[in-house]
C-alpha cells in the first residue's frame, strides 16, 4: 500500500512539474555594457490593443547577462526595455524605439544579444526565431532599427539647423522602405500559413487590411494555427471588421464626456459624424490634428460633427515640462468639438463597436448612421467624400 501511495505521489508531482514546465519559457540575454544589478522591464502586451497586461522587473544576475523565467499559457507578445532608457518625470523618450519586441510560447528558450547603446536593435534567437525565414527578417530589422537609432541621435543633437533636421528626417523615413525588406516581411506576414509568428505580424499590421483581405488570410491558415491563441484573436478581429465595412449601419452607442454629457449616435441622425481616435504624444496625431481643424471649419456649418476620442486624460501629462505640454499636448484638448476619454464604460463601448488599434484612426458616419469611410491620416481621401456628400 505504501509503495502504491509513493508511486501515486510521484506521479502527481511529475504531472505537476510537467504542467509547470509547459506554462513557462526562459528569456536569456547577453547584452554588452549591462552591469550586474541593472534593471530591465518586461511588459506582457495584448494584441492588437497594445494594452500592458503585466510588468515584470528583471535584474541582471551578472555583468552583460540576465536570465528570467516567464509564465505564459500560450504564445504571447512582449516588450523588453532597459530601465535606464525609460524617461524620468518631465523628460521626452530617450530613444525612438521603446524596447525589444518579441513573441514566445511555453517551453521556448529565447536569447537576446546586443548592446546597451542600441538595445532595441538586439538580435533574437531561439523559439520562433529558429525559423530561418523569421530569423533573416528579424536580423535585417535589427540592422534597420540600429540605423534608425543612430539617425535619431544625430537629428536630436543640440544646435542642429533646420536643414540638418530635415535631412535626418528624410533619411529616417526611408529606412524601413527598402524593397527587399518589405518583400521579405510581406512574404512572411501574408503567405506563411503554418506559423503563429506570421499571424502576429498580420495582426499588428491591422491598418493595412480590410475585412475581405483578413478573411482570405485566415482561411489560408493551417488548422493548427487557426486554433492557436493568435489564430483565434485574428478570427475575432475579422468578425469585428465585418461590422465596420463601408455601407454597414452601426449599432447605436452612448459615450460620456468629462462634463457628464451623453453623446449618442442617434442624436446625430441627419448629420455627418466623424469619430477621431488620437493620442497627444502620437506623431501622426500631431500631424493630423491641424488638418482636421481645417476640415471642421470648412464643413461644420454644412452638417459635419466630430467626436474626439482618446485614452489619455489631460492630467495624465502633468509629468511633462510645461513647454512640452504647451506645444504637443494642450492643442489636442482645446479643439472646438466634443472630447471623450476612453476609460471605464466609454472604453467598453469603443472596444465593442469601433475597432481602432492604430492612431490616429478616423471613421465617418453618414446621416443615416452608416459607415462612409475609415482611414488614418489620408486627409485628402476624407475630404473627397465630404465634398461629395456635404455640398
Amino acid at each position: 500500500m505504501k509503495k502504491l501511495l509513493f508511486a501515486f505521489t510521484l506521479l502527481v508531482s511529475m504531472f505537476g512539474f510537467s504542467q509547470k514546465e509547459k506554462s513557462t519559457f526562459l528569456l536569456k540575454g547577453d547584452i554588452e555594457g549591462l552591469k550586474k544589478g541593472d534593471s530591465l522591464l518586461l511588459k506582457t502586451i495584448e494584441l492588437p490593443s497594445w494594452e500592458t497586461l503585466r510588468v515584470d522587473t528583471i535584474l541582471a544576475n551578472k555583468n552583460n547577462h540576465f536570465s528570467f523565467e516567464i509564465t505564459t499559457k500560450h504564445t504571447q507578445y512582449y516588450s523588453l526595455s532597459l530601465f535606464s532608457d525609460i524617461p524620468k518625470k518631465g523628460e521626452l523618450p530617450k530613444t525612438p524605439i521603446s524596447g525589444i519586441s518579441f513573441i514566445a510560447k511555453p517551453k521556448d528558450i529565447v536569447f537576446i544579444e546586443g548592446n546597451v547603446n542600441y538595445f532595441a536593435a538586439a538580435i533574437k534567437r531561439g523559439g520562433f526565431y529558429d525559423n530561418n525565414l523569421i530569423f533573416k527578417r528579424d536580423s535585417i530589422k535589427s540592422l534597420l532599427d540600429k540605423k534608425f537609432i543612430i539617425n535619431h541621435k544625430a537629428m536630436t543633437k543640440p544646435n542642429q539647423t533646420i536643414d540638418s533636421i530635415h535631412y535626418y528626417q528624410k533619411k529616417t523615413s526611408e529606412i524601413y522602405n527598402l524593397p527587399f525588406y518589405k518583400q521579405l516581411n510581406d512574404s512572411i506576414t501574408e503567405k506563411v500559413n503554418n506559423n503563429e509568428y506570421a499571424v502576429t505580424n498580420f495582426i499588428t499590421s491591422i491598418s493595412s487590411w480590410d475585412y475581405e483581405k483578413g478573411k482570405k488570410r485566415y482561411n489560408n491558415l493551417s488548422k493548427t494555427i487557426k486554433s492557436s491563441h493568435y489564430g483565434k484573436v485574428l478570427h475575432q478581429l475579422i468578425k469585428e471588421k465585418e461590422k465596420l465595412q463601408i455601407g454597414k449601419k452601426l449599432d447605436n452607442f452612448i459615450l460620456t464626456t468629462n462634463e457628464g454629457k451623453k453623446l449618442s449616435l442617434s442624436n446625430y441622425k441627419g448629420k455627418y459624424l466623424l469619430l477621431h481616435y488620437w493620442s497627444a504624444l502620437c506623431g501622426g496625431c500631431n500631424y493630423f490634428r491641424p488638418k482636421l481643424e481645417e476640415i471642421y471649419k470648412k464643413y461644420h456649418q454644412k452638417g459635419l460633427e466630430i467626436i474626439g476620442i482618446t485614452a489619455d486624460s489631460e492630467k495624465s501629462f502633468d509629468y511633462l515640462e510645461d513647454f512640452i505640454k504647451k506645444q504637443y499636448v494642450m492643442p489636442h484638448y482645446q479643439v472646438p468639438w466634443e472630447l471623450v476619454i476612453a476609460i471605464d464604460e466609454n472604453k467598453k463601448v469603443l472596444q465593442k463597436y469601433h475597432l481602432a488599434y492604430v492612431l490616429p484612426t478616423i471613421m465617418l458616419i453618414s446621416k443615416e448612421g452608416k459607415v462612409l469611410y475609415r482611414g488614418y491620416i489620408e486627409i485628402e481621401d476624407l475630404e473627397k467624400i465630404l465634398v461629395k456628400n456635404l455640398k
